[in-house]
């Protein structure tokens, strides 16, 4: 099975993606609306991450992804590959496909703080292979080494020295340590693109990959031969102090000196911590401690402001918590009933006897404070009611002499 692959960058004007360069066979679409690429992406993530995009939620928060503004980490373009056993004319109907997108972030936002510096930097995400008929599909590599060659190509195309990559410690699907050498030397034979840690906190390894020195070479494909992919690698030159120019060229050198399974730990400063405010300009401690949301990344270091109230289920009782939209709801509701104790190490800062006191995801300050939900508020509202009738009977009304 040979594969075509293609780049659409994204236009947030006209709200479409542009074919910027296509490879193999197949006469990919010139455009494509966003909602179309993000059903493309709906379908291969009901495959790998197993979404069933649920009242169309998944749809939605890719869409809305798209829709990101310059100064919101925004999703710069969409790589996909695709393999076909018969009808090559419908993107939709591909047997096998791999697809990611091309984010550009600032370093220590996208860290967490981690790794500092505001250098807005190109990140590989949401790297998924859908296989559609596993059984008729030939075993190969597949689609994963063309859509890894065409983001380097892209970064190349942008002017980037280096491209990024997050590896989840412990995926829902999958193993984060395989993906971890899948990405950097290899595993079974398979992956070895040349990425290193150059980072991690307690839930992300941080990778990064010089591609001015570093590249994937892609050998011709052959019928009925097995695709391959050899990763190239030139001698590291040593840099001198000339070159020491951006954070990225630091965190090299520094890479040297760690062990082998270790990567760039947190260096402790003291520094005196702002106050936490959202994006309209609140403090996250006002309106009792609502106004942030604990799941969304935030924006030029403030917490994407809360709109809506949703009921969260979390070992047996009900909590009240806010969030900026409804799919970072659904995705804290999700975890806290599938996975609780994932969900406590993600969000949860201290469990109080009425509320959770809850952190955000990538940050992990304390943002939130949401409360137990009650099911005898009417019963207090009328025990207040009579208590201050109480006290306007003691002040001198009916039948009691004032003063």
């Amino acid at each position: 099975m040979t594969y075509s692959s293609v780049i659409y960058k994204l236009d947030r004007r006209i709200k479409k993606g542009k074919n910027i360069g296509s490879t193999g066979n197949i006469n990919f679409p010139q455009k494509l609306p966003f909602e179309t690429l993000a059903d493309l992406m709906v379908r291969g993530q009901s495959v790998c991450f197993k979404d069933g995009n649920v009242e169309n939620e998944n749809s939605k928060r890719i869409v809305d992804m798209f829709k990101r503004k310059s100064y919101e980490q925004p999703t710069m373009a969409v790589i996909a590959a695709m393999g076909y056993l018969e009808d090559e004319s419908n993107i939709f109907s591909a047997n096998d496909m791999g697809i990611l997108t091309i984010q550009r972030g600032e370093m220590e936002l996208m860290t967490s703080g981690v790794i500092p510096g505001n250098e807005k930097v190109l990140w590989i995400n949401e790297v998924c292979r859908s296989l559609f008929n596993k059984e008729k599909v030939p075993r190969s590599d597949g689609p994963i080494p063309k859509i890894m060659a065409q983001a380097e190509e892209y970064a190349r195309m942008k002017g980037d020295k280096m491209i990024f990559l997050m590896v989840e410690k412990n995926p829902e699907h999958g193993d984060g340590n395989v993906l971890l050498q899948y990405y950097s030397t290899g595993f079974k034979g398979k992956g070895g693109y040349g990425y290193v840690v150059i980072g991690e906190d307690s839930e992300y390894w941080f990778m990064g990959k010089d591609i001015s020195i570093n590249s994937i070479a892609e050998i011709p494909q052959v019928p009925s031969v097995m695709e391959t992919v050899v990763a190239i690698e030139d001698p590291v030159v040593t840099p001198t102090p000339a070159m020491h120019e951006t954070n990225i060229e630091r965190f090299e050198t520094d890479l040297e000196a760690l062990p082998e399974a270790g990567g760039i730990k947190p260096r402790k400063s003291k520094r005196h911590r702002r106050k936490l405010r959202n994006t309209n300009n609140k403090s996250c401690k006002s309106k009792k401690m609502t106004s942030c949301c604990p799941h969304m990344i935030p924006v030029k270091g403030k917490y994407m402001a809360t709109t809506k109230k949703h009921k969260l289920r979390y070992k047996g009782k009900t909590y009240i918590i806010k969030t900026c939209c409804p799919a970072c709801a659904m995705s804290m509701q999700t975890m806290a009933r599938n996975n609780p104790d994932k969900f406590k190490k993600t969000y949860v800062s201290k469990i109080e006897k009425k509320a959770l006191v809850l952190k955000n995801r990538h940050t992990g300050r304390v943002v939130q404070r949401a409360p137990l939900k009650h099911s005898k508020t009417i019963k207090k509202r009328k025990r207040k009611k009579k208590h201050s009738k109480s006290r306007k009977h003691k002040k001198g009304g009916f039948g009691e002499k004032a003063g």
